[in-house]
């Protein structure tokens, strides 16, 4: 009697784990960037039992619908990551229903309007997770932001520990400014350039020497303050 109470027990609480969701790995297959929104399929299958509790078989779990995607973020800031089909997510799953939450403003707090709790569709997704053979190296000490990992393109923003900021790219660095643009260097200025160099503005003022180690064109007069 002993066992079989206790056997019943156990298929109980296994019945209703069965509907309690906690986390994920998952990949995403639908996104869309204006609201980020993504929808996830679990990369991990569903382990079904029979009534005797007896392994039943494997099956893939539904495609997750419409869930928010987790970037660092605030009402006026976000650093973007660009996040494609395919890639892989961790999936969480919330204590109580957010429906309501998601399609408000935020502000207050709402009524979930029913019961439920670590459904399967109250569910988030979070930009990171891989498995171990496609996590990107991290470096062991600088701060790093890359994108085109591994490719020929690859560009990195790196600071250092020493407080350098390093930019390398094989491609343009272009700064679009509305306003000004100041630069102060505490140190010296190096600048070493393969191809030719355009400034084209109203009027350039150096104050120091200069000094040109090569041949000098003027396209037009040159004026001194000395009057030659």
């Amino acid at each position: 009697m002993q066992d079989l109470m206790t056997n019943m027990v156990e298929s109980a609480i296994s019945y209703h784990l069965e509907d309690i969701h906690t986390m994920l790995p998952a990949r995403i297959v639908e996104i869309d960037y204006k609201t980020r929104k993504v929808s996830v399929q679990p990369s991990i299958k569903k382990k079904k039992r029979d009534g005797d509790n007896d392994a039943k078989g494997l099956q893939d779990m539904a495609i997750i619908q419409n869930i928010p995607l987790i970037v660092p973020a605030s009402k006026l800031a976000i650093i973007s990551i660009p996040a494609k089909v395919g890639d892989e997510v961790l999936v969480g799953f919330f204590e109580r229903s957010v429906d309501n939450y998601l399609y408000g403003d935020g502000n207050t707090p709402v009524d979930p309007k029913d019961y439920r709790r670590h459904d399967y569709n109250d569910a988030v997704a979070i930009v990171g997770l891989n498995t171990f053979s496609n996590a990107l190296e991290m470096h062991s000490e600088d701060l790093v932001i890359k994108m085109n990992a591994t490719l020929a393109n690859e560009c990195t923003i790196s600071l250092k520990p020493n407080g350098d900021v390093v930019i390398t790219t094989p491609a343009k660095v272009i700064v679009d400014a509305g306003g000004d643009v100041d630069v102060t260097a505490g140190g010296n200025l190096t600048a070493t350039i393969s191809g030719d160099t355009t400034i084209d503005c109203g009027q350039t003022t150096i104050t120091g020497e200069v000094r040109i180690d090569g041949g000098l064109s003027v396209g037009n007069d040159v004026n001194t303050d000395a009057g030659f």
